[in-house]
C-alpha cells in the first residue's frame, strides 16, 4: 500500500542446512530467519547449500522447500570438484 514503509530483506547464505548436517550455525540461522520473517519489520530468505544426491540430477539446482517458501536448497558438489582440482589446496613443504 502506497505510504507504508518497505520492510528490509535479509538473505542469509548457509554452508549446510540443518536438516541434512545440523551444527549450531545453521541452527542459529534457522532461528533467526524464523524471527525476523515472523516480525513486521523485516523479510527474510535462506539459501542452504546441500550436496547432490548419487544419480539425481534435479531440474534445477534451486529447490524451495515445502514447509517455508522462504527457504532454498541449492546443490553444489563440493568435495568431487576438490577431487578433480589436486592442486586445489597446495601442500605446503
Amino acid at each position: 500500500m502506497a505510504g507504508e514503509p518497505s520492510r528490509k530483506k535479509v538473505l542469509f547464505i548457509l554452508h549446510n542446512h540443518p536438516s541434512v548436517q545440523p551444527g549450531g550455525s545453521e541452527v542459529y540461522t534457522l532461528n533467526a530467519h524464523a524471527r525476523l520473517r515472523d516480525s513486521a519489520e523485516f523479510e527474510s530468505v535462506v539459501v542452504a547449500r546441500v550436496e547432490p544426491r548419487d544419480g539425481e540430477r534435479a531440474d534445477s539446482r534451486f529447490t524451495q522447500l515445502p514447509d517455508d517458501p522462504d527457504q532454498y536448497l541449492v546443490e553444489i558438489e563440493i568435495f568431487n570438484a576438490l577431487k578433480r582440482k589436486p592442486n586445489f589446496f597446495p601442500r605446503s613443504t
